[in-house]
């Protein structure tokens, strides 16, 4: 530690009254004499500082250098110099209590140095003048969590000229100070606070290079301040009264603790998008229980706020914190900072509510001078002056709470609360005076059967019970939403639980959340989500423990199981039950196996004992027992002898019908460190530990001769070409001859870690895998490397192979089975499901099904061929890429569009290519079908072709085209095909033969888009010179909606019914026009770089706009704005809604496509698994499914039908 560094450490330590200047004189003598330990170690060492202390001063020290650019002698200039230490600092600006009371409690703030590689930024969530706020990825907790970190924002050395250390408190020293003391104690005061509606403070600590920090959790939300904006209407804003009362109590909360908050204002509350409220910044709250830390601070930003000096304002912590004070309380405006408590925080709730109720501030100011001025003069504007809709129990509340006399404001947050509570409940408010009638309707609600007596108060009883019945309604109403809200939240709180379980293949975790969605809810994206989980064709789940090894009888028709829950089963694999069960083992078990007869079994535990049973009459054959160590045991090839051997174990043979010991070779190596047998049993292999293998021969006994292999990891033996395979620590594989011990060849790997070496049942090819996750082929004769690929992410545990050798199953740790191709040397199926490591996977008599046993105490059966409950279908079509695909009316069929010239059909349900298409010319870009779906139409920038739809017969094409098709579609009904060109010419043509029936050549421009209404008649038509023409498709009669004004007509969408249409006009305007007449019906400017697409819903009621900033715009069917769907990361592409009008579904340059919640604009699911730009995403007809094409030229299919899972459970 140099010196400059350790006499800063003196100087703030003097500073924070740590220790006295003659404390520090003294050391700094000794430390002059002997330097070998730093003065703050000295310091330490005599018990002058705690140990907290001492890392605490360490901490700001670090600080300082920092934002001195880490030179420690610049730092310690700015805080006076080297004589500071010899002329303590004694000025009236230190003896604030900050330096003090508050600085003595620093040293209980222990913070811990960040572990490293636990926090992983996800990216900035917001920042402030002294700090910013991460979003961040905790490792050892996998979550996702809000990190708060010190920034050394503005605390650079004083310029010249600036009064020297202690003189002028914006110096560097005191802003230092006050920035650590408030970080500090905005992370304490939090954490203290216990409470739903305060966030919880995790950790406090300092990050690698030096920066404090504190880690909470992260809200997911809006504050309440962009609420109040999102909701321009009164109604709306009253939906967030509840949100006010949790922060009423909230504070409340900190009140009885002692805490005052003095920054309540809707920025610093955050409202959670499932329903959570949470209170934030609490750096300058005020403990009424220690002296005022920030006295100076507040008194000095208020009278630089009342000379209207927005410079001197700035230059506080305190005044970048507050900003514009339309939310302090009078007492605080004036400065009275000993007046300041819990009723200037109910002061600033009032503020709070009267922005809720008005939808404005209630001071409004060009500085805050202004704003500060009128705070100070008066009450703001009465509610009802500003919003006449206010119910006025709820303006006589805001306004007792901002009474401008603090004692005739409510006492207490909690009061605040518990009258606002009131009015919700339909009780009394006691802020508000009611009438003589007013009081009358509720006594007489309460006292129906006197009055029901009293023949004379008839009329009045009827009024009563009309406004009491009007009032119950009201609350009921009100009940009936707000619990609608709730499970909306519910459900997509569900919805977004499951997905996260599905992405860590939890799928057990995922369907309790699936379960927990209200039922009329679920839509969608809660069957595909379902199906997610149950892809398989049924899942067997009889042990309570897991599943650690499994066999299948030689016949295939039964299967064995061994469990942690002690027990062994013999399952009858077409009816799925236990035909034998077999307990009480002596240890836990290990492994089964049937023998090759398929007439016993052999059970392996982890004490060493292996047991032998009868498959049939579940009777003990034998057993072997040992002395506790683990070993390894399996049948021979040819099922007369049993093998095994372990660690420092010889391997021994036993006789499979009597236990009766064969054979060991325990003593044939004097220099052995292992043996290991060959799969079929024929081989010994005995490991030297100077790397040499020895093979004996396992009937005779016969050494048979050795190798040298230096750290040989796995070794198999092929009977059938005499050959030796082995994987040494160079990872190289190796190839012998068994017969003369001869090298053949050696080829290299990449694995970390070879735990698998495998022949194929042919011994033509040998597998080796390993860590991580890859797969090596290795043929035979010639030795030559036939494939190598990736199956999983993590460990493969097992592999097995079809009867032919051609298909491999794998397990991993991923969770996740694989099915290999080994002639083509790929993955050609991955199954998901499982919720723990697959310990293993076989192919079933049926050898395009595969069965899988798992950790999570399951067997899963899968379908090569695809699961009824199969979640996506992947149809590789194009190298170039996909532009589109289209359902046709009947939901039967898909078109697709590709970039290679070439479009085809394919069968919606079975995905089998009925029809390939290559006679485009081009770009194929689109496509139309008749209404019966009997036909439909393809066409390029210059060809067209009509196909029939059974037979895929070209009924026409035409490529006499003298300029580009802009627009191709079917006519509503099927009489016709309308065929617009880029030079604004448009023509209908005969389906049958393709000669024109009409053609339109009045537009004069170039022509953007052209669609039928949905009867047919008319034809609206939009043109690159704005104009909007509607044409009658009969006679050719053209209607001017709107003129050119040379702002292009984008796009144009009409409603179901055909009354209205959208234009999307260059670059950012929509409007809405009048079918028949023509005449616009309301224009908006939206505020975005442009807008490129729109779409109505089904039901007419939404339209949605995209726009080139990513998000989508909703409008109602007037074209008032709805709610912005954003999530995507680039631009998008489509938008489309389901059949039943519930959700949209966007199509984004970002390789997404995202499914939103029409009603709330939720995003409910991210669809990933594209490579390249989603360029298109539709529903079918029925709303089961998703297609979604792309550039990486995969047609995605997306299942959300209702799944059936198969669960047996005996």
């Amino acid at each position: 530690m140099d010196k400059d560094r350790s006499l800063l450490f003196g100087v703030l330590g003097i500073s924070l009254r740590h220790f006295s200047a003659e404390q520090i004189q003294q050391f700094t003598a000794e430390w002059e004499i002997e330097p070998s330990q730093s003065l703050p170690e000295r310091l330490l060492s005599a018990g002058i500082v705690t140990p907290q202390v001492f890392e605490t001063l360490n901490s700001i020290t670090d600080l300082v250098v920092k934002v001195h650019g880490g030179d420690a002698g610049a730092a310690l200039r700015a805080f006076g110099g080297e004589t500071t230490i010899i002329a303590p600092i004694d000025h009236p600006t230190l003896t604030d209590p900050f330096f003090s009371a508050e600085a003595s409690s620093l040293p209980e703030v222990e913070g811990v140095q960040e572990f490293p590689g636990r926090y992983s930024d996800i990216g900035e969530h917001g920042r402030g003048g002294f700090g910013r706020v991460l979003l961040v990825h905790d490792s050892h907790l996998d979550r996702d969590i809000a990190m708060k970190e010190l920034l050394p924002v503005e605390l650079n050395e004083a310029p010249p000229g600036t009064p020297a250390p202690g003189t002028d408190p914006n110096t560097p020293t005191r802003k230092t100070l006050e920035v650590v003391s408030r970080f500090l104690r905005e992370a304490r005061v939090t954490s203290q606070l216990e409470h739903p509606s305060v966030v919880p403070v995790y950790e406090l600590g300092r990050r690698s290079d030096g920066t404090l920090y504190y880690t909470m959790r992260f809200v997911r939300g809006n504050t309440l301040s962009a609420a109040f904006r999102q909701r321009k209407t009164l109604t709306q804003r009253l939906e967030l009264l509840p949100h006010f009362v949790d922060l009423c109590n909230a504070i409340a909360y900190a009140h009885s603790r002692g805490i005052i908050h003095r920054d309540i204002k809707p920025g610093n509350v955050m409202v959670g998008d499932f329903g959570e409220t949470a209170v934030l910044d609490w750096g300058l709250a005020k403990s009424l229980n220690h002296t005022e830390t920030h006295t100076w601070e507040l008194r000095e930003t208020m009278r630089a706020m009342h000379v209207d000096d927005e410079e001197a304002v700035t230059k506080t912590l305190y005044g970048r914190a507050l900003g514009t004070p339309a939310y302090v309380s009078p007492e605080q405006a004036l400065g009275r900072l000993d007046e300041i408590r819990e009723r200037s925080d109910v002061y600033s709730l009032g503020a709070v509510l009267y922005e809720l109720l008005t939808g404005r501030v209630p001071y409004v100011g060009i500085t805050a001078h202004d704003v500060l001025e009128k705070v100070v003069s008066g009450p703001p504007r009465p509610v009802h002056e500003v919003e006449s809709q206010v119910p006025p129990e709820l303006a006589a509340i805001c306004q007792k709470a901002m009474a401008h006399d603090s004692e005739k404001r409510y006492a207490s947050a909690k009061e605040l609360a518990d009258e606002i509570q009131r009015f919700l409940s339909g009780a009394l408010v006691n802020a508000y005076r009611y009438s003589l009638s007013q009081r009358l309707v509720r006594y007489v609600a309460k006292r129906k059967a006197v009055f029901a007596t009293a023949g004379a108060a008839l009329l009045i009883l009827v009024a009563v019970v009309a406004a009491s019945y009007s009032r119950v309604v009201s609350e009921r109403d009100k009940a009936v939403v707000a619990r609608e809200m709730a499970e909306e939240r519910l459900y997509e709180t569900s919805i977004l639980l499951a997905n996260d379980e599905v992405k860590r293949r939890c799928f057990d975790l995922a369907v309790a959340n699936l379960d927990l969605a209200p039922q009329k809810h679920r839509n969608w994206e809660w069957n595909y989500l379902k199906r997610k989980c149950h892809q398989d064709l049924l899942t067997w789940r009889v042990h309570t423990r897991p599943i650690v090894s499994a066999d299948l009888s030689p016949d295939k028709k039964t299967l064995l199981t061994a469990s942690y829950d002690g027990t062994v089963r013999i399952v009858d694999l077409a009816t799925w039950q236990t035909l034998h069960l077999f307990t009480n083992f002596s240890g836990r078990l290990e492994e089964v196996e049937f023998s090759p007869d398929g007439r016993r079994i052999l059970v392996g535990c982890s004490d060493g004992a292996i047991y032998v049973k009868d498959a049939g009459t579940r009777s003990e054959l034998f057993a072997l027992r040992n002395d506790g160590k683990d070993r390894i045991a399996h049948f021979t090839a040819a099922g007369n002898r049993i093998f095994t051997y372990g660690t420092n174990e010889p391997v021994r043979f036993w006789d499979s019908s009597t236990g009766e010991e064969l054979r060991s070779f325990s003593n044939q190596a004097k220099d052995s460190s292992r043996a290991e047998v060959s799969s079929d049993g024929s081989r010994v292999f005995i490991f030297g530990k100077s790397h040499s293998i020895t093979l004996f021969d396992s009937e005779s006994g016969a050494e048979l001769g050795s190798i040298e292999v230096p750290g040989c990891r796995k070794v198999a033996y092929s009977s059938k070409a005499s050959r030796l395979i082995t994987v040494g620590r160079d990872k190289m594989v190796s190839l012998w001859d068994a017969n003369s011990f001869s090298l053949l060849g050696a080829l290299p790997t990449d694995l970390e870690r070879t735990n698998i070496l495998a022949l194929t049942p042919d011994e033509s090819s040998v597998v080796v895998a390993g860590l991580p996750g890859d797969v090596y082929v290795f043929r035979l004769n010639p030795f030559e490397l036939a494939a190598r690929y990736t199956c999983h992410s993590e460990i493969i545990t097992n592999i097995s192979f079809n009867t032919a050798g051609t298909l491999m199953a794998t397990s991993s740790t991923d969770r996740t089975v694989s099915v290999s191709d080994l002639v083509a040397g790929s993955v050609v199926a991955t199954f998901e499901g499982h919720s723990g490591i697959v310990n293993g996977a076989f192919f079933l008599q049926d050898e395009r099904k595969v069965l899988s046993f798992s950790e999570d105490e399951s067997v899963k059966v899968w379908s090569l061929d695809g699961s009824p409950n199969a979640a996506v279908f992947v149809q590789n079509a194009h190298k170039l890429g996909l532009n589109d695909g289209v359902f046709s009316p009947d939901g039967k069929y898909v078109v697709y569009l590709g970039q290679d010239y070439a479009a085809g059909l394919w069968d919606a349900k079975t995905h089998e290519t009925k029809l390939e298409l290559r006679e485009h010319k081009g770009n194929v870009t689109h496509a139309g079908w008749s209404p019966d779906s009997s036909r439909f139409v393809t066409a390029s920038a210059k060809s067209l072709i009509n196909h029939e739809t059974d037979s895929g017969h070209a009924l026409f094409q035409a490529d006499d085209f003298a300029h580009e098709l802009r627009v191709v579609r079917y006519s509503p009904n099927g009489d016709s095909i309308l065929v617009g060109l880029a030079d604004g010419t448009i023509q209908l043509r005969d389906p049958a033969n393709g000669s024109a029936i009409i053609t339109f050549a009045g537009g004069g421009a170039e022509l953007s888009t052209a669609l039928f209404t949905p009867d047919a008649a008319h034809i609206v038509a939009g043109y690159n010179s704005g104009k909007i023409l509607i044409w009658n498709s009969k006679d050719g009669v053209n209607l001017e909606a709107r003129a050119g004004d040379n702002n292009a007509v984008v796009d144009l969408a009409i409603s179901p019914n055909g009354s209205r249409f959208v234009a999307v006009i260059f670059p950012s305007i929509t409007e809405i026009y009048d079918t028949p007449s023509g005449h616009i019906l309301r224009q908006n400017q939206h505020t975005v770089t442009a807008l490129h697409n729109c779409a109505y819903s089904p039901d007419g009621k939404h339209i949605a706009v995209i726009t080139t900033d990513n998000p989508v715009e909703l409008l109602d069917s007037d074209g008032n704005p709805e709610c912005t769907l954003s999530g995507h990361t680039q631009i998008v592409k489509m938008v489309t809604f389901s059949p039943d009008s519930k959700r949209v579904i966007t199509a984004s340059y970002d390789s997404t496509a995202r499914i939103w919640d029409i009603n709330t604009g939720k995003e409910l699911l991210c669809l990933e698994g594209h490579r390249d730009q989603v360029s298109s995403a539709r529903f079918s007809p029925d709303g089961e499914t998703i297609a979604t094409a792309s550039w990486d030229g995969d047609m995605r299919f997306w299942s959300g039908a209702s799944p059936n899972p198969i669960d047996i459970n005996e």
